[in-house]
């Protein structure tokens, strides 16, 4: 997985009626929608943009991680993970997001790399 070396802090998002900044740390999630990617800020407030998620991907900062095929979420807004059952993250909104079964791992080390890991 490439990571861009140039810090991005803000997404400018260009659309028909002018620009919109949104702060990368305000995003939870990209969603892969058809021929478009979905930003969603909370359950109110989302945008729609061309870009492929895995271009996104290679440019956003690593605390973006790619769950599965349709979704790259914003680990800094995780709650909970719930590997015993079902992979899935809970956000701080409640809302729950699965994980592919052959990402898992990779989550799991991405989070505890991100985190102080405690038991």
């Amino acid at each position: 997985m490439k990571k861009t070396s140039t810090k991005i802090e803000k997404l400018l998002i260009v659309g028909k009626k002018g620009m919109i900044v949104v702060p990368l740390s305000k995003i939870l999630y990209f969603k892969k929608c058809k021929h478009k990617t979905q930003v969603i800020i909370s359950k109110k407030e989302s945008y729609e943009i061309t870009e492929s998620l895995k271009k996104l991907e290679d440019i956003l900062p690593s605390y973006f991680f790619r769950c599965h095929n349709s979704l790259l979420d914003n680990l800094h807004y995780i709650k909970e993970f719930q590997n015993s059952t079902n992979n899935c993250i809970i956000l701080e909104n409640n809302m729950f997001i699965n994980i592919s079964r052959h990402r898992k791992q990779e989550f799991e080390e991405k989070l505890k790399e991100m985190m102080y890991c405690v038991e």
